[in-house]
């Protein structure tokens, strides 16, 4: 099975795509890498490497062929000396199409199942910008994921910080649900179970200030509970969650810290808590040739 990488943007227009293609590209240098284009109603891959492509996810969910006979190749003449001849990638669709732009359950669990059986060491998911079903539904099921976004656009700062609470929400909802190993360990704390439930709607409601991020909520959980099960789920899943992100279009250490770094970092900080694991993997120059 390979690694999976998810590539990810509060907003477009960040150079997500653009990242994505080179990350891959290098890490192809490495070991044989697939880049996989889901963001399915620009087709920005295709575009980006401007290789013929002959299958692409159309052909998986309409035609039936296999994910990995729509695997394409990197044009030779664009790689004359085979430096990345371990890369190839997977097009979305030349335009728009509504059940492949917008997944149901099924066709999700197909796409995934077939991305876990790609030939490669690493598969580079470039999702789509910004915060919906097909970005958070996938997040969770990557190995690891990078958060692109630029001192240019503010607005997409934040907007990444909002992906990273959707996913850390999206993971305790799953810990704490019904059907979870967690409650058929712990089921018979009912009480116990339905009230960390309610405070986590609490911590997740933008309008309700009563427990503002998660180490409020963890606090007021050790003063209810005491040392519990719950408790130490909770401070684990927090104290190792991991948030990796890429400063694009870098153009300053000051302007782009105050800008881009410090909003995020003060975000995240404020609105879950102190402890996440943030790590900075580095930043593109901006060019203004």
């Amino acid at each position: 099975m390979p690694r999976i990488i998810t590539v990810s943007s509060g907003k477009g227009g960040v150079g997500k795509t653009t990242f994505a293609v080179n990350f891959a590209l290098t890490l192809s240098r490495v070991a044989p890498t697939i880049l996989v284009d889901l963001d399915t109603g620009t087709s920005s891959v295709r575009n980006t490497l401007d290789t013929p492509v002959s299958k692409d996810l159309y052909h998986f969910f309409r035609k039936g062929q296999l994910l990995t006979d729509c695997v394409t190749h990197l044009d030779p003449t664009l790689d004359p000396q085979g430096l990345f001849k371990d890369f190839s990638f997977i097009a979305a669709p030349m335009h728009s199409i509504e059940e492949i732009t917008n997944w149901n359950d099924s066709s999700r669990w197909k796409l995934v199942h077939a991305i876990n059986q790609l030939p490669a060491e690493f598969v580079v998911l470039d999702l789509r910008a910004g915060l919906d079903a097909n970005v958070i539904d996938f997040l969770p099921l990557s190995n690891s994921g990078i958060l692109v976004f630029t001192p240019h656009h503010p607005a997409a700062t934040l907007a990444a910080g909002d992906i990273v609470k959707s996913l850390l929400f999206r993971k305790l909802r799953f810990i704490f649900s019904t059907d979870s190993p967690f409650f058929r360990k712990h089921g018979a704390l009912a009480n116990q179970h339905r009230m960390v439930n309610e405070l986590l709607d609490q911590v997740e409601d933008v309008y309700e200030d009563n427990l503002p991020n998660l180490d409020a909520f963890l606090q007021d959980l050790l003063m209810s509970l005491g040392p519990s099960p719950y408790l130490e789920t909770i401070i684990n899943v927090v104290h190792s969650f991991g948030v990796y992100f890429v400063l694009n279009m870098f153009d300053g250490v000051e302007e782009s810290y105050d800008t881009a770094v410090r909003p995020f970092v003060d975000y995240l900080k404020n609105g879950l808590s102190a402890h996440l694991k943030l790590t900075n993997l580095g930043w593109v120059i901006k060019d203004d040739a």
